[in-house]
């Protein structure tokens, strides 16, 4: 029985948080888009974290603070988001070299700053690349003000929180996911809807600074689709195809 579990999050995770790839293309769930990268990591409010490193090459560099945590992405909100385009464009100050130093505090600091919420939150930052081969990645390091190392070893209490908060996202996320499908499903055959994703989980949905736009379309073996479109004044645009289960 899953609610047997306490429902909180280790502590230490925050107090030593690791940036992962949340995507792959192995493993993909909430529609992600085939240009971006996804890194995540665990925040607390009690914290003041430094997130610093190169950009790297990416069209687009973003660096966003969440609310909440992932195991209940659904009651996830979002709290700001800066973004930083190749072209030097964006409300981040990053040197000409790509070295970059960001604050992320619930107490305003000089510089680049993001604010994070009082409890349990997220840090989820995005590269969107356009020459796979060419454009080099970024270089990431986040570290907590005061932390001292090594970190605590892993304890059977927290090994037990995270298991319970595991199984928590895996019942949780397909429910809100199925929101989105349902959009695909119920819509018009043939059309495409724009924008046409707000607020479709009961949350806020993706990439904030972006609208999407959705629709699918039935081929035959001797049929293909043609889009026509009027290249768009932004610092990014793509066409996506993906799988009725948000691949």
């Amino acid at each position: 029985d899953l609610h047997s579990f306490p429902t909180r999050r280790s502590s230490d995770l925050p107090a030593y948080p690791m940036l992962i790839k949340l995507e792959s293309p192995w493993m993909q769930w909430g529609w992600p888009n085939p240009d971006y990268v996804y890194w995540v990591a665990p925040l607390h409010g009690d914290h003041v974290y430094t997130l610093h490193g190169n950009r790297g090459g990416s069209r687009m560099f973003t660096v966003e603070t969440w609310d909440g945590d992932w195991f209940h992405v659904g009651d996830q909100s979002i709290l700001d988001c800066k973004v930083h385009v190749l072209d030097g464009s964006g409300e981040l100050d990053i040197a000409e070299d790509g070295s970059f130093e960001i604050t992320l505090s619930r107490e305003e600091r000089p510089g680049n700053w993001i604010p994070i919420g009082e409890k349990f939150g997220t840090i989820l930052i995005r590269e969107c690349y356009y020459d796979w081969e060419n454009e080099h990645p970024a270089q990431l390091y986040l570290e907590r003000e005061g932390a001292v190392f090594p970190a605590p070893a892993p304890t059977a209490q927290r090994l037990a929180d995270d298991l319970w908060h595991m199984c928590e996202f895996l019942r949780d996320a397909p429910a809100r996911m199925i929101k989105g499908v349902d959009l695909h499903t119920s819509a018009p055959d043939d059309q495409l809807v724009f924008p046409g994703l707000g607020g479709a989980l009961g949350t806020d949905t993706g990439f904030p600074k972006q609208l999407y736009g959705r629709g699918h379309f039935e081929l035959g073996p001797d049929e293909a689709m043609i889009i026509e479109a009027r290249p768009m004044d932004c610092a990014f645009w793509d066409f996506q195809v993906g799988s009725i289960f948000w691949e």
